[in-house]
């Protein structure tokens, strides 16, 4: 992996010297999530959106996994915010996944991560395709989460951080 800038040190004391790399050497990635949460125009998206999503997305996504949601009285997940806001249905690919609500529609990207450039084309699609159904009246909150794991080869204390600590002027 190249270094971040020039005149630091890393935590093992090696010169940053060099450009922001586009890739590391080692994907410490675990998952992409890019998730949307909505008022919806229609009750049951959940129950209509998957059929759609199978159509026009050619039929990448061809295993449909119902969620423990699914099994909740609709009455019962409206009163509270959690269990309105999960997901239903997961129609799953290789390494992605689309998660299907009520309320909520998410693509979750898993190792191995395809990479922004492909990511992003897909959330893309996948935004045309949720706005082209007129099912999501208002778009409430959008997020993208990333979830890693970084590894180190040896144990680091606390001696790698660059820190001073002051206690009652001493």
């Amino acid at each position: 992996m190249r270094s971040l800038s020039a005149g630091r040190r890393d935590f093992q004391g090696n010169n940053m010297t060099g450009k922001i790399p586009v890739r590391l050497i080692k994907e410490p990635l675990l998952e992409a999530i890019w998730e949307i949460r909505f008022t919806a125009s229609e009750q049951s998206v959940a129950e209509l959106l998957p059929g759609v999503l199978f159509e026009r997305l050619g039929r990448r996504y061809r295993k449909l996994v119902k969620l423990p949601a699914w099994y909740i009285p609709p009455h019962l997940a409206d009163q509270d915010p959690s269990l309105a806001n999960s997901p239903k249905i997961r129609l799953e690919n290789a390494n992605q996944a689309i998660l299907v609500g009520d309320r909520v529609i998410a693509l979750s990207c898993r190792r191995p991560y395809s990479g922004w450039t492909k990511f992003s084309a897909d959330i893309r699609a996948l935004a045309e395709v949720v706005h082209t159904t007129g099912l999501v009246q208002k778009l409430d909150r959008f997020s993208l989460q990333y979830i890693d794991l970084l590894q180190v080869p040896q144990h680091i204390g606390i001696d790698c951080l660059n820190v001073r600590f002051k206690l009652a002027q001493r």
